[in-house]
């Protein structure tokens, strides 16, 4: 039973909560991580739309005080699009990221098809960077700075670095 889980951030990612959570333990072995935290070691992380969520939580709910739902909302990037897509297909997607075992929800709803140009790596805010080292002695990845067309921190108003 995992008996540490780190605290998330508002607008974090979900697979940056799992790094530091993996760094933390001083795990080096990525199969290892995801047998600890999904108890399979077949998965395939995913950094924007991380599935497997029923799993994830049912190994650190008691740690981790939020419904799956809220997982999806507030530490992938699903929320972002709900506009975009009808309402019987994110409900779909919802249900693939916490129950199923394999995911193809990027292609599901259209993200794989577009002509939408995705960032290459993480971005992050130089000054939020600072801004988290300071007061956390860590920092995390922000939802918002890995999304297509945002290339500024609203909060500093400079460019985001890959």
């Amino acid at each position: 039973m995992i008996m540490q889980f780190p605290s998330a951030h508002d607008d974090e990612l979900l697979v940056s909560i799992l790094a530091r959570f993996v760094r933390r333990q001083g795990i080096r072995d990525d199969k290892v991580a995801l047998q600890l935290l999904f108890g399979t070691k077949n998965i395939v992380p995913s950094p924007l739309l991380q599935g497997h969520v029923g799993a994830l939580l049912s190994r650190v709910g008691h740690i981790w005080s939020i419904s799956q739902n809220e997982v999806i909302k507030w530490h992938s990037i699903l929320s972002f699009f709900e506009t975009f897509v009808e309402p019987l297909r994110i409900h779909d997607v919802r249900y693939r990221l916490i129950h199923s075992e394999k995911s193809h929800v990027m292609t599901s709803i259209g993200i794989n098809a577009s002509s939408i140009i995705w960032p290459r790596y993480y971005r992050y805010c130089p000054e939020c960077l600072a801004e988290d080292h300071n007061r956390l002695a860590y920092s995390y990845w922000r939802r918002l700075f890995q999304l297509p067309g945002v290339h500024v921190c609203p909060s500093h108003q400079c460019y985001l670095q890959d």
